[in-house]
């Protein structure tokens, strides 16, 4: 009886890895890898007027500066590498897996229209800055 038990599990578990195999095949060579990017030095900026910044001390557009700069470098990282696009994506059942393909899951454009806005606050910081002559940080 022991020897038709083991017979049994090994007879199920080929079965899975067989399923998974067909299934796993299904899904296009490559997709689970490739990501929507995209080159932030591409990335126009886009305008903002200079007279927002017309209350604010040196203190407060250094500080602000400092600020977008960061938040510039760590979302240019995040779509050169394809972050933001979660499509692709191979979803898990305890009893199928399942290829989800939709772009619904990108959210590159919207962020690459973000970081098009983010380099035209800069600009127009340095700018309100260069206007009071206030030190400009790097």
């Amino acid at each position: 009886m022991p020897n038709s038990r083991n017979a049994l599990v090994a007879l199920n578990a080929g079965m899975v890895l067989l399923v998974a195999g067909v299934v796993g095949g299904c899904v296009p060579g490559g997709v689970l890898t490739n990501r929507n990017s995209v080159q932030a030095s591409t990335v126009a900026p886009i305008y903002v007027p200079t007279t927002k910044y017309d209350g604010h001390t040196c203190g407060q557009l250094a500080a602000e500066i400092q600020t977008t700069n960061a938040t510039i470098a760590d979302m240019s990282g995040k779509l050169e590498r394809g972050e933001y696009d979660k499509s692709g994506s191979l979803i898990v059942t305890p009893l199928f897996l399942m290829y989800d393909n939709t772009s619904a899951n990108d959210e590159t454009p919207k962020k690459t229209q973000e970081l098009g806005r983010l380099k035209g606050v800069l600009m127009s910081l340095r700018e309100a800055a260069g206007k009071r002559r206030c030190a400009i940080p790097s």
